[in-house]
């Protein structure tokens, strides 16, 4: 635990600079932010990622709902195999940009990112994302931080959406 914690606590130093509104859509800035984050992320979640591993078989059809960057959406691809997709579901601009480049350049190609998010009921929402800490978004205004910024989203069921695209088990 102490190590996640020294990385978190590093890495939210790094982030503010790097996320900062003014330059985050830069590549050098977006660039190390993702690798950064990539690389804090996973030596915290290695428990997790076994766990995933010893649970996804080649084949399946996986939900990755609010996938960030794409961490899981990319490590569960290789597990599901050609066979197999990840559908990637991630409604901030900022992320999904990030987890649709790194989908496009997988070896696979099984990955499918839609910018939009799940919820309950379809429509649309607000999502308030933190300016600073791209993991920390919510739809609903919950956040003390004083840049927050916000999205309309459009929001859909996951029933709705695997009806529409013919998926009869994910």
């Amino acid at each position: 635990m102490i190590l996640r914690d020294s990385v978190h606590a590093a890495g939210r130093v790094l982030t503010r600079g790097l996320l900062h509104p003014r330059w985050r859509e830069l590549a050098p800035m977006w660039w190390t932010y993702l690798r950064l984050y990539l690389f804090g992320t996973r030596i915290p979640e290695r428990r997790a990622l076994a766990t995933l591993r010893s649970l996804i078989t080649p084949g399946m059809v996986i939900a990755d709902i609010g996938a960030n960057a794409g961490f899981y959406a990319l490590e569960m691809a290789e597990c599901v195999g050609r066979s197999g997709r990840v559908l990637a579901f991630e409604p901030d601009p900022f992320n999904f940009g990030l987890l649709d480049r790194r989908a496009r350049s997988a070896p696979l190609g099984n990955v499918d990112t839609h910018q939009l998010a799940l919820g309950d009921e379809a429509g649309q929402a607000v999502l308030y994302c933190s300016a600073y800490n791209r993991a920390d978004n919510r739809i609903g205004r919950s956040h003390e931080e004083k840049h927050v910024e916000a999205y309309t989203v459009q929001v859909r069921t996951l029933d709705e959406f695997a009806a529409a695209m013919g998926l009869a088990k994910i």
